[in-house]
């Protein structure tokens, strides 16, 4: 898009992106509710837009209509904030964002389209202390800790560097990455919650791979605690190993749809008491069986929040939220 556009323009096409098409009063009333201007400063402002040939305007009765994209002016206002900050550098746009834990789920989707748009071979992300590492494949696919264990552990099997053909892991990796290392005569050990809960284990039976869906990887021939940066060097090392592209090497494992659900209780009794009761271990059982071996479920108090925890792996997300969903709704009855 050659015209920028300002704020408040945007507002103006913020209306025409939900709607379509609107008529110059209806433009003027709601933004008039939403951000309180006058009818007469939304009227300049269409008027603005329809000179920078972002708007037509049509008779009889003032319709408007947009004619940019909303994702064309995304991608010209996110080129220009790259290069105003980040030195025309979209890896130091993800980097800052991921390291602010601040990332919504749409813009993880925008840093996966410009990984694709970059062309990069991969796209490796950090949190704030650079513990954790995740990493973004050449087609915008996430790779998370599970596929990352996965595929070292693999390559360590293969160079026979792997004690014990085993990779320490905890309840919460998905049933995909269990499905995976079955078929390749991988063992997987899964503790509770918690990279320290993984290194006890590796120490306590002389295992070196370990780790967290999270991206908190335990590669213990070299550390005693996750390191983002040295999880980034073995993924680079096996891919510049293998020869192959990140898509070809990590989405070997399947992810299977999970789904968490967070509810809410009153203190630790209340926890205790739901992890107690009969009636939640018989609802697990019965959903358990119902999957058929198709699918996990888990369900856990929070060791930090006063929150108990959900979690369901199936098929399909359907199946996945449905059952997650029946044993939510079960625990606040407990």
């Amino acid at each position: 898009m050659e015209t920028k556009l300002f704020d408040a323009e945007l507002k103006v096409m913020g209306v025409l992106w939900r709607e379509g098409e609107a008529t110059a009063k209806h433009i003027a009333a709601v933004l008039g509710e939403e951000v309180g201007w006058n009818v007469n400063t939304t009227y300049t402002l269409i008027k603005r837009c329809i000179n920078k040939g972002a708007v037509e305007r049509r008779e009889p009765g003032f319709l408007c209509r947009p004619l940019v994209a909303r994702e064309t002016v995304q991608a010209a206002e996110t080129d220009e904030l790259i290069g105003k900050l980040f030195d025309g550098s979209a890896d130091q746009l993800f980097a800052s964002l991921l390291g602010r834990k601040k990332l919504s789920a749409v813009q993880i989707e925008r840093l996966r389209e410009m990984v694709k748009a970059g062309g990069y071979a991969l796209g490796v992300a950090f949190d704030g202390d650079a513990d954790r590492c995740l990493a973004v494949d050449e087609l915008g696919n996430l790779i998370d800790g599970d596929q990352i264990m996965a595929a070292c552990g693999l390559d360590m099997k293969a160079k026979g560097q792997l004690p014990g053909n085993t990779v320490v892991a905890t309840v919460m990796s998905n049933l995909g990455f269990h499905v995976y290392a079955k078929e390749h005569g991988i063992e997987l050990e899964c503790t509770d919650v918690g990279d320290r809960n993984v290194l006890e284990r590796m120490v306590e039976k002389g295992y070196c791979l370990g780790g967290e869906q999270s991206g908190h990887m335990i590669f213990l021939e070299h550390a005693t605690t996750g390191d983002g940066q040295l999880t980034a060097l073995k993924i680079l090392a096996l891919l510049k190993e293998s020869g192959k592209k990140a898509s070809q090497v990590f989405s070997a494992c399947p992810r299977y749809p999970q789904v968490l659900i967070n509810i809410p209780v009153a203190d630790n009794d209340v926890k205790k008491a739901a992890m107690a009761s009969p009636l939640l271990a018989q609802a697990v059982q019965r959903e358990e069986e119902a999957l058929a071996g198709e699918g996990r479920v888990l369900v856990r108090p929070s060791g930090t929040e006063a929150l108990m925890r959900v979690m369901v792996e199936a098929k399909t997300q359907q199946t996945a939220q449905e059952t997650a969903q029946r044993l939510a709704d079960l625990i606040p009855s407990l």
